[in-house]
């Protein structure tokens, strides 16, 4: 397991609650409270972890998903908070102790109505390149 995981994740955390230029307006969990009121993000469990070491040390390219979960009539709630989402990750300095970013986007977005069709589920990918601080 990369070393770079957990310091990422609390870097994330952090812009998403209280970055700049603006955090997330819905509540955001790691772990999902049992009987949480909509809506809430949740930073996912699935992450990619590739060996990016450069020719001056060590690195990793890893991908991320971030949830939105909203139970509003409609896609609006859900893309605003996609919105928010994108723009506290990518107007952010994310601040990971012992490495340095090289890079962060968003590769991959999108929405789906869940079974008991009124949940709307939203799904980010973002790829961050991580360089280890010298």
């Amino acid at each position: 397991m990369s070393r770079s995981l957990w310091p990422l994740q609390q870097a994330v955390y952090a812009a998403l609650t209280s970055g700049s230029p603006a955090p997330v307006s819905a509540p955001v969990y790691d772990a999902v409270p049992q009987d949480s009121a909509y809506p809430y993000v949740q930073i996912g469990d699935d992450l990619t972890v590739a060996d990016f070491s450069p020719v001056a040390g060590e690195g990793d390219d890893v991908d991320f998903h971030i949830h939105g979960w909203s139970r509003y009539a409609g896609k609006k709630e859900v893309l605003e908070m996609m919105a928010e989402i994108k723009a506290a990750l990518q107007g952010a300095r994310l601040a990971v102790p012992g490495w340095q970013i090289a890079g962060l986007r968003e590769t991959f977005s999108t929405v789906i109505l869940e079974p008991d069709g009124k949940t709307r589920h939203s799904v980010q990918r973002f790829r961050v390149r991580l360089r280890k601080a010298s």
